[in-house]
């Protein structure tokens, strides 16, 4: 799993805009996305590697539409509604992938 999570740590953070401490916009279509993607992946096993990876690389999937695009407020809102969803409903498997927002 720590292979997993080092993956993830990498694909999610790797994506941060260039403004510095945007407001998060959270009826975008980004935050949705982001906490879709966050609530797909709580429901995985976590012993089941496999699935875990596949469903981080789905949501980076989802994100790099406004990469491509070149929408960083986008990329931050999915980012952040990500990440606090994830630090809503599995505190673990947050601080896994986001060890640096301790």
């Amino acid at each position: 799993m720590k292979t997993i999570l080092a993956i993830a740590t990498l694909a999610l953070s790797a994506c941060g805009g260039g403004e510095k401490n945007p407001t998060p916009r959270h009826d975008s279509e980004a935050w949705q996305a982001g906490e879709q993607a966050a609530a797909a992946l709580v429901t995985v096993n976590h012993a089941d590697t496999m699935a875990m990876q596949q469903s981080i690389l789905d949501a980076k999937s989802v994100q790099s539409r406004w990469i491509m695009q070149g929408d960083s407020l986008s990329v931050i809102d999915f980012e952040e509604a990500f990440a606090g969803y994830l630090e809503t409903h599995d505190t673990e498997l947050y601080q896994a992938i986001f060890p640096d927002r301790q």
